[in-house]
C-alpha cells in the first residue's frame, strides 16, 4: 500500500489564476501521521480589484512549519 506522501503526490495540477496584481493568502497546518509531523501549506491568490480566490495546490513536507520550509512552497 502506498504512503500518504506518495499517493498525494500523484494528483494532477488545476490551478487557476487571476489577472493583473495579486494578494496571496497563506497558512500551514500541522499534523502527525505515520508517526511523524507533517505540515499542509495552503494559499490563495485573489485580485487586489476583488473577486474570487483561487486555491493553489497545497503543498505536504515532513517537519513543522518553518521559514526554510515557507521558502521551498
Amino acid at each position: 500500500m502506498p504512503s500518504f506522501e506518495q499517493s498525494y503526490t500523484k494528483n494532477k495540477k488545476t490551478n487557476k489564476y487571476p489577472q493583473g496584481w495579486l494578494i496571496i493568502l497563506a497558512d500551514g497546518v500541522r499534523f502527525f501521521l505515520e508517526h511523524k509531523y507533517w505540515t499542509l501549506y495552503v494559499a490563495a491568490v485573489r485580485s487586489t480589484n476583488g473577486g474570487k480566490a483561487y486555491f493553489l495546490d497545497p503543498v505536504l513536507l515532513p517537519g513543522k512549519e518553518s521559514l526554510t520550509s515557507w521558502k521551498t512552497v
